[in-house]
């Protein structure tokens, strides 16, 4: 609403060399609050915003903030496999992203595997719409990736069709 709005817009104003920001389940924060954040946080690098009621748009949004290393949009039920390819598109310098958005698709990991070539780690919780070919696609460009949490799994190496049965 007016009142998150105008508090994160003053809080940004106020710090413009602000890099990290933590949102987590605050349910005013909406895509006009991340319109605010990505035109006035031009050295933001660490976004959390678990839970909270954004769209494809506001990511559209946070694409402008190039030096963003770490986004935390788990439980951000509106987000689609648009919102990670802004994101991939904007984002080139992202190493973490916690993305439990039941919506996913293999797209997802595909767009990440073209723009974030510095991913270390992703998060992915129960997403069904992947599995191992987005899941190989990522560790193949991704040579960094250390790490891809999906299904209560710690993933470290690419699958094979049978490891994705269990």
């Amino acid at each position: 609403g007016i009142n998150a709005e105008y508090g994160v817009l003053s809080l940004l104003v106020h710090s413009p060399l602000l890099s990290t920001l933590s949102l987590n389940w605050c349910h005013n924060v909406n895509d006009e609050v991340l319109l605010h954040v990505a035109d006035h946080a031009p050295s933001l690098r660490h976004l959390c915003l678990n839970g909270c009621p954004i769209t494809d748009e506001g990511i559209k949004s946070l694409s402008k903030c190039h030096r963003l290393s770490t986004l935390l949009i788990g439980q951000c039920h509106q987000i689609t496999d648009q919102a990670i390819s802004y994101l991939s598109q904007g984002c080139p310098k992202l190493e973490r992203l916690d993305m439990w958005c039941e919506n996913l698709t293999n797209q997802s990991l595909f767009s990440l595997g073209k723009g974030c070539p510095k991913l270390l780690k992703v998060q992915m919780g129960w997403v069904e719409g992947v599995d191992y070919r987005g899941i190989n696609y990522l560790f193949d460009k991704c040579q960094f990736l250390v790490k891809i949490e999906w299904r209560a799994q710690e993933i470290i190496e690419p699958l094979n069709i049978e490891q994705t049965l269990v």
